[in-house]
């Protein structure tokens, strides 16, 4: 009697608790019909506090961090209670601004539809048809979430998406304050001590509170940008605050962060420089060819410095050394590559399913940590076969087209957060869809910096025809 009890219970549950939210959605909805912002650009401290308090409560410890990932993780009960509280609310707050944006444009595409259009054709051809007609098929809620928010992220208005940036900003350094402030507490769950991969011998590596060095490196690189593009009013903090990222950046030792640097920074000093020479009544025609003077200094400087200190010949002994072999092939990626492709070869449409690359797949080539493909494109192949890759095609073109028409005073930001994530794609899977977490947010706050673009007012066009029709007095 009492297991029937407990079924109608749980069955009365399932079908109160959609109810109940829905109603909760369109309450909040009712309640902000006056206002232009919502809550969603509150999401940002939601995701980033959400990993870092799911790696605290995790017990990790990153010396022996690839023996920990042969067995299966199992999360405390705080844990699956914090990201179920984090979960309802971005789904609510995504769905408050959908229905937000169709209330003032009368569909549910937003202010940019083609994106809209062209995110949610990703979605289905990289996720939606996998769960179902993969070699292996597996379906989970968790896979719906990147949907719901993407979509919310292109209902917001430009004023949201800026509080969203500015949100990202102040979330990723109290992120990295954070993992600062764990090495003082427990160490080896944000620091590798036994690191040898690195260029300088006995340096430890850091996590920090992201799940991998590699990703504290890029939201090291983005915090600066960000202090760059949108600095703190108070001078100490900012100080401070750049200071936390360019140590965070330089410990956690990721290549794929160095070499991104270089050409993100260059556009932010190329945008920046057009928009000062905008709003400037007098050209300062000498700064390009002060920067062209400083690159061939540079270029002239680094050659001399190569052919006569003998860097040539240890780097072709770094080379030949195992660390030096583990670069030339991306530290083993080519193995995991190869194995992507081969599977992808078996199953060439739809791919092998979500669940590529499961445990039993990785004991299998020896490398445990290897949970994706590392490239972005060849994981598609694999994991969603030639659908999923197609559909990533026209939403990277249709965003790098936005970016390109995107305001001068955000194209530098756009821009530079655009290489991030296109050179991230080479070695991981910034763009992955399957639930969500940090890597999504960037992603996310790709989006929202293109939501930022300013629309023109109806009044504009009828200020500049009627200019020359004169007053009546």
């Amino acid at each position: 009697m009492t297991e029937y009890l407990f079924i109608i219970i749980a069955a009365l549950a399932a079908i109160a608790l959609p109810i109940i939210g829905i109603i909760a959605v369109l309450g909040f909805t009712d309640l902000n019909r006056s206002k232009d912002v919502g809550y969603l650009h509150l999401a940002p401290y939601a995701i980033l506090c959400g990993a870092a308090l799911d790696i605290l409560l995790s017990g990790r410890s990153l010396d022996n961090f690839y023996e920990l990932l042969t067995v299966t993780v199992v999360r405390s009960s705080v844990s699956i209670l914090l990201v179920r509280v984090v979960t309802v609310f971005l789904m609510m707050a995504s769905l408050e601004r959908i229905l937000a944006s169709a209330r003032i444009h009368r569909h549910l595409l937003g202010n940019k539809p083609i994106l809209t259009w062209c995110f949610g054709l990703f979605w289905l051809g990289s996720v939606g048809l996998n769960m179902a007609f993969s070699a292996h098929p597996y379906f989970a809620h968790e896979y719906l979430y990147s949907l719901v928010l993407g979509l919310g992220i292109l209902a917001i208005t430009p004023k949201e998406a800026k509080k969203f940036i500015l949100a990202f900003r102040n979330g990723l350094i109290l992120f990295l304050a954070a993992s600062f402030l764990m090495i003082l507490i427990k160490p080896s769950l944000v620091m590798e001590s036994n690191y040898s991969q690195g260029y300088i011998a006995g340096l430890p590596r850091m996590a920090g509170l992201a799940a991998h060095a590699v990703l504290l490196g890029e939201l090291s690189l983005l915090t600066g940008l960000l202090l760059w593009m949108y600095p703190l009013q108070n001078r100490l903090i900012q100080i401070m605050a750049i200071m936390l990222a360019v140590v965070a950046f330089f410990l956690a030792q990721s290549k794929t962060a160095w070499f991104s640097a270089v050409p993100c920074m260059g556009v932010m000093l190329w945008y920046r420089y057009k928009l000062r020479l905008d709003h400037s009544v007098r050209p300062n025609h000498a700064m390009p060819l002060l920067i062209l003077i400083i690159i061939i200094l540079s270029l002239v400087v680094a050659t001399t410095i190569f052919a006569f200190s003998g860097i040539g010949d240890s780097l072709a002994r770094f080379l030949s050394s195992n660390e030096g072999s583990q670069l030339t092939s991306l530290t083993g990626r080519d193995v995991i590559w190869d194995f992507a492709l081969s599977e992808w070869s078996k199953y060439p449409t739809f791919g092998y399913g979500p669940e590529f690359l499961n445990l039993n797949q990785r004991l299998s080539i020896g490398m445990t940590n290897a949970v994706h493909a590392h490239n972005q494109f060849i994981d598609l192949l694999a994991r969603s076969g030639m659908v999923g890759f197609l559909s990533v095609l026209p939403y990277l073109a249709t965003v790098c087209i936005l970016v390109r028409k995107v305001d001068l005073a955000y194209k530098s930001l756009a821009m530079a957060f655009l290489i991030a994530v296109l050179i991230r794609c080479v070695s991981e899977v910034p763009l992955s869809l399957y639930g969500y977490g940090v890597e999504l947010l960037v992603q996310l706050s790709l989006l929202a910096i293109l939501m930022m673009q300013k629309q023109k007012t109806i009044d504009e066009p009828t200020k500049k025809n009627l200019s020359h029709v004169p007053r009546i007095r």
